[in-house]
């Protein structure tokens, strides 16, 4: 009974294309950026952060 039910569920899985889209889709470009700020009011020395507590380390800039 688990062979049935895992062979129906594998069976079910698997995605099944008629025929492909003769129509090409134009070319898609995405991206991502992400800037942060971090500021420590402690002002730490050489404007670096412990980089085992914290892994944005650098202080006062934008990154």
């Amino acid at each position: 009974m688990k062979k049935i039910i895992f062979g129906l569920l594998a069976v079910l899985g698997i995605s099944a294309k008629a025929q492909n889209d003769s129509l090409k889709k134009p070319l898609t470009i995405s991206g991502y950026a992400e800037v942060y700020y971090q500021a420590d009011f402690n002002n730490p020395k050489n404007n670096t952060r412990p980089s085992f507590v914290y892994s944005h380390n650098r202080n006062n800039e934008v990154n």
